[in-house]
């Protein structure tokens, strides 16, 4: 089992997990997290073990001194120091071994807890990246940051009390089975207060399950709202809706501070009442411990070592009750945890390769259909048949909703056909490798997206790179120029001081694209943001390295602009989620009103734009 290997910690009940299971279910999540560092998870047990053991051999010390010491003294009417000295020793050993348990089990458990939190993040961020793009669409980017920073925190907290409380356990049966051979009448009332405290504990935590799972699901929401000020601060601030923004957050985290409050409500109430019974039960051991030793049946330094370990047992009780505290919270973690683990929406894949020729890749649709599931809207692109040959290049044109970004999402293998094949060199994307579809394509939508790194990390991602291959993918992205007066050149850290430009931005992702020398290269509106003149220099060095006879890579591009299509060999036009129309620019000006109609209203808002 292995958040790493993609399995359930929490197993298949999780996903229906109710406040009677929660105990059941979170156990086999702490023991499977334990499996998963099995050395580190020995030692925290182990050392929590050994730390029950010491405090009843503390109370035994204490009963020891009592009985060989105390009274002893007053039986001979002198202090005895011999015996006090060996009690003193015996009590300092003790004490010395707790310490060394106390260190030993905290490390371990530490161990123990963040591996298990670094896997679990490290899962999560792998199944985002497998997903695909129809999932994402219908969950909002502050809950999924949630799920993999919060919820995985919060889903392994319960660990770092699993071993004390596993210890603590322990200790509970030896102080049992010690004040039992002590004496039975002391033991029964013993047995009567461990299963009521354990029973209020059960209580505790089938009150807390419920309330755990809302504030965890306010959690998510605050955490979702706080991304959504920060990703959209321009739009909030350039509408002037800052103060209903701060508003709607101010509401969701007051939900969260009273989900919180229901939480900590509980706990008042029984954390006391459990603390309560081991001093009480001590007054009740003492009422009859008395009559005991007055009887001959029991010593006096016994009834000190048995009111020593129950009141003693305050601890163990204590450290359980907060253990199973917050375990229904860390289950409400791993169930948010394993609705992005266990999703099955994703394209599917196979193991095979298929490598673009010499003159770049090849593409085939074939009747393809597809819908963005759970959207009420009609289907992106239905009964769609293209044929593109190595080396082409595609302009793809269309209205608004014509379903262009779906066609490309398509070639890219972001989604999976719902009808149809889509065939990348001869073969059925859904069988290729996922590296396989990785490696020969190359995707630049219109919303550039730039890592904090240099302009350099940004476009080779870390590849070897000689200074030639960088300069000549940023030459051909038009971004030579404006990337070498960065104050820094192309080692300059694209951090918030280095404001660029929309359009800067773009021919970077442009230029990352083509550092590749992929077999596809699929451009989504990826000029959109550049003035005419910058674009018609893009356009022209595109044309300069992808429109000769020497191809290595096959072109298929969304745009609008006269310029832009021009580069293509073929255009294909589509309305509705259908080809309408294909062939060469200036044929459709002439063939397709629609087409003419569209290509002129662009050029006049171009022209617009230059006034």
């Amino acid at each position: 089992m292995s958040y790493g290997r993609g399995a359930l910690l929490a197993g298949a009940d999780i996903g229906t997990t109710r406040d009677a299971r929660t105990l059941r279910v979170g156990l086999g999540v702490m023991f499977r997290g334990c499996a998963e560092s099995p050395v580190a998870a020995a030692v925290a047990i182990g050392a929590g073990s050994v730390n029950a053991a010491c405090m009843v051999l503390a109370a035994k010390a204490v009963g020891w001194g009592t009985e060989h010491v105390v009274v002893a003294s007053f039986d001979e009417g002198r202090f005895l120091p011999g015996a006090a000295a060996a009690g003193a020793l015996f009590v300092l050993a003790v004490s010395l071994l707790r310490i060394l348990t106390i260190i030993f089990r905290g490390v371990a458990t530490g161990t123990v807890q963040f591996r298990n939190e670094a896997e679990t993040r490290k899962a999560i961020v792998r199944a985002y990246l497998r997903l695909g793009i129809s999932w994402h669409r219908r969950r909002p980017a502050g809950q999924l940051v949630s799920r993999a920073v919060s919820d995985a925190e919060t889903a392994w907290d319960p660990m770092q009390h699993f071993p004390f409380a596993v210890g603590m356990s322990v200790m509970l049966l030896l102080v049992m089975l010690d004040i039992g051979l002590i004496d039975p009448w002391l033991a029964l009332v013993a047995a009567i207060l461990i299963p009521l405290v354990f029973a209020a504990n059960l209580l505790y935590q089938r009150v807390l399950a419920p309330r755990a799972r809302a504030a965890q699901r306010e959690r998510a929401l605050v955490s979702g709202l706080a991304h959504e000020a920060v990703a959209g601060r321009q739009v909030i601030r350039t509408l002037g809706i800052t103060d209903g923004e701060i508003t709607r957050f101010a509401a969701a985290a007051d939900a969260s501070r009273a989900a919180n409050r229901r939480m900590g409500n509980a706990g008042a109430v029984f954390d006391p009442a459990i603390e309560l019974m081991p001093p009480l039960a001590a007054l009740l051991i003492l009422a009859i411990g008395v009559d005991r030793v007055e009887g001959g049946h029991l010593g006096v330094g016994a009834l000190v070592e048995v009111i020593y370990l129950l009141i003693t047992t305050a601890i163990p009780l204590n450290i359980i009750a907060r253990f199973l505290g917050v375990l229904p919270l860390g289950v409400a973690g791993h169930t948010r945890v394993e609705d992005v683990l266990t999703a099955t929406e994703r394209p599917a894949h196979g193991h095979r390769g298929a490598d673009a020729g010499p003159r770049g890749a090849s593409v085939a649709l074939e009747g393809v259909g597809f819908g963005y599931r759970g959207s009420a809207e009609r289907a992106a692109v239905r009964e769609l048949s293209l044929d593109i040959r190595p080396g082409a290049v595609v302009a793809v044109v269309g209205a608004t909703g014509a379903g262009k970004s779906t066609l490309l999402s398509l070639l890219a293998h972001l989604v999976e056909a719902d009808l149809g094949v889509v065939a990348l060199n001869g073969v059925d994307t859904r069988q290729l490798a996922p590296d396989a579809v990785r490696r020969d394509t190359a995707l630049v939508t219109q919303n550039a997206f730039l890592f904090a790194d240099t302009v350099r990390a940004n476009v080779t991602l870390g590849a070897q790179a000689t200074d030639a291959d960088l300069h000549r993918a940023l030459r051909i992205a038009a971004a030579d120029e404006f990337v070498a007066r960065l104050p820094e050149g192309p080692d300059t850290v694209l951090d918030a001081d280095a404001q660029l430009s929309g359009g800067q931005r773009q021919r970077i992702a442009l230029a990352r694209a083509v550092f590749r020398r992929p077999g596809l290269l699929l451009l989504d509106d990826a000029t959109s943001a550049l003035d005419p003149l910058v674009e018609r220099s893009v356009v022209d060095a595109l044309r300069a390295e992808y429109a000769g006879d020497e191809r290595r890579t096959t072109v298929v591009l969304v745009g609008h602009r006269a310029a832009t299509v021009a580069l293509a060999d073929t255009v294909v036009f589509l309305a509705g989620g259908r080809v309408l129309a294909r062939g060469r620019h200036a044929e459709l000006l002439d063939t397709e009103p629609a087409y003419a109609a569209l290509l002129g209203a662009y050029r006049a808002e171009d022209s617009a734009d230059t006034l």
